[in-house]
C-alpha cells in the first residue's frame, strides 16, 4: 500500500492510503480527510454505455463507492460495499462515472457528474455533499491518470471484461440468428400467399349476363 497526501483550498487536507488490485486493474484509495473519510475504487471503464466491445482507452473512469469483497467479480452495478464513503456526515451508494474530456479540461463538480446518491433513504445526496465529492472524486482521478502504472491498469481491466464481453457477444448473436431465421419464415410465407395472389390473374373471369 501506498500513501499520497492531498491539500486543496476547498478540500483541505486528504491523507490517502492507495493499492492496486491488478485482477480487475482497478485502484482502492482509502481517504480521511475534513468531512470525508471512507474508500473509493477507481478503474478505466473499457466498453461504451451499452456496448461489449472493449477498449483500454475507453473515454469514461468508474468509481465506485466502497471496496471489492473477496470474490466478489460483479462490482460495479449499484450495491452496498464495505467502507463506503462518508461526505458531510452522508453515507453514498452505488458508483459514479467521469468523463476523461471533462476532466482534462475543467475541474469536476456536482454539474458535471451524474448525480450521486445515498443509501439512506435513497436518493440523491444533498449539494454540498455532492460538490465535496466531486472535488475528491477530481483529485483522485488525476492521480490515477498521471501514474506510470496506469496503461497496465488499463490493460488488466480490459483483460477482466473478456469473459463478460464474449458472453454478451455470443447471447446478441444468437438473438441475431433467431431474428435472420424469422425473418426468413415470414419471406417464405409472403413469397407463398404472393403466387397464391397471383394465381388469380391466371384464372378467367365469368361473362356478365347480358341484360334482357
Amino acid at each position: 500500500m501506498q500513501g499520497l497526501t492531498i491539500k486543496a483550498e476547498q478540500l483541505g487536507t486528504l491523507r490517502v492510503s492507495y493499492t492496486d488490485e491488478w485482477d480487475y486493474g482497478t485502484t482502492i484509495y482509502e481517504v480521511d480527510g475534513p468531512r470525508v473519510t471512507g474508500v473509493f475504487t477507481i478503474g478505466a471503464e473499457v466498453h461504451a454505455p451499452g456496448e461489449y466491445d472493449i477498449d483500454p482507452d475507453g473515454k469514461r473512469l468508474r468509481v465506485a463507492f466502497g471496496r471489492r469483497r473477496p470474490g466478489e467479480t460483479t462490482f460495479w452495478g449499484r450495491k452496498d460495499r464495505p467502507g463506503v464513503p462518508s461526505v458531510n456526515g452522508v453515507e453514498l451508494y452505488g458508483c459514479t462515472w467521469v468523463d476523461l474530456a471533462t476532466l482534462r479540461t475543467q475541474s469536476l463538480s456536482r454539474r458535471t457528474l451524474p448525480v450521486i446518491h445515498r443509501a439512506d433513504p435513497y436518493g440523491p445526496v444533498p449539494d454540498a455533499t455532492a460538490q465535496r465529492t466531486a472535488l475528491v472524486i477530481d483529485a483522485l482521478a488525476l492521480h490515477w491518470l498521471g501514474r506510470p502504472e496506469n496503461y497496465a491498469l488499463r490493460l488488466h481491466a480490459a483483460h477482466a471484461e473478456v469473459g463478460y464481453a464474449v458472453a454478451q457477444h455470443r447471447d446478441a448473436l444468437a438473438k441475431a440468428r433467431a431474428d435472420l431465421e424469422d425473418a426468413r419464415a415470414r419471406v417464405a410465407r409472403f413469397e407463398a400467399s404472393t403466387a397464391g395472389a397471383q394465381m388469380f390473374e391466371l384464372v378467367p373471369t365469368a361473362p356478365q349476363a347480358m341484360a334482357s
